[in-house]
């Protein structure tokens, strides 16, 4: 709805509520006009905006603004987000690294399904998709989805419901490869790899169509496509919502955070 208004008026809105708020809204907007409204934005409003800010709506952001913004608006960013986008950046925006996600951690195969809905409830942010199931070495273990965290029992372990038959992706492999994946038929993201086949993150459907419209300067050019989008969201969010509400309890298990050197 933001975006059918003037610029000036979408920043003025976002001026005046939380910054959280802010952020959450920027990520669901249009890259080309959230890089306007940053451009209008003071910039350490727009520090604090990107540090709430998913590092791919940021990334895709900041690729079309300015150089000159561009760098001022780094040197207001904390270190682990400034070297976060700085190394993203390095990758070609064709490239699966450009588009990477990696805020939503992986888990061991240990734990259990209550435990994914645990972090999911002291979450602030709503799961785009399951998260990936590692091995203790870093090699993909399995995945998981949304649906079967939603219906399984919170002693399950996800070793129990993640699915292994899917194929990884290589951090430098183009979009159009990706894309070609008969997988997407039946998950919203996907495993990404480094050379020595170490998990570094997922690579959302969503992060495959923006980056791939990025690329080529476009968008969707069949309406039905943007419909099928919405319904993909929708089913999700729905999904996302079910695991959140499957346990109340706000306990935050330590889910592993170790990402390896996506090379």
């Amino acid at each position: 709805m933001l975006e059918q208004l003037a610029v000036e008026d979408s920043v003025a809105f976002i001026e005046k509520i939380p910054p959280e708020l802010g952020s959450r809204l920027l990520n669901m907007m249009a890259p080309q006009y959230t890089g306007q409204c940053f451009v209008i934005l003071n910039s350490e409003l727009s520090a604090t905006l990107m540090e709430g800010m998913k590092a791919t709506s940021t990334l895709s952001m900041l690729r079309i603004i300015p150089s000159a913004t561009f760098d001022s608006f780094l040197k207001l960013l904390s270190d682990d987000k400034k070297t976060l986008l700085k190394k993203r950046l390095t990758f070609p925006s064709n490239t699966v690294g450009a588009w990477l996600d990696s805020d939503n951690p992986a888990v061991p195969e240990t734990f259990l399904v209550g435990d994914i809905r645990r972090s999911y409830r002291s979450s602030k942010d709503v799961p785009e998709y399951a998260p990936c199931v590692i091995k203790a070495d870093g090699n993909i273990a399995g995945l998981l989805s949304l649906a079967s965290l939603a219906t399984a029992k919170d002693g399950t372990k996800v070793s129990k419901i993640m699915v292994t038959d899917f194929k990884s992706i290589l951090v430098r492999d183009t979009l159009q490869s990706a894309a070609s994946l008969t997988d997407w038929n039946r998950f919203d993201a996907l495993p990404v790899t480094n050379r020595a086949g170490k998990y570094v993150g997922m690579l959302t459907h969503k992060n495959l169509h923006n980056g791939l419209s990025f690329s080529t300067g476009g968008d969707s050019s069949n309406p039905a496509d943007s419909v099928l989008e919405d319904c993909v969201n929708a089913y999700t969010s729905t999904l996302s919502w079910l695991v959140q509400a499957a346990l109340s309890s706000n306990i935050n298990p330590i889910i592993n955070k170790g990402v390896a050197d996506d090379r």
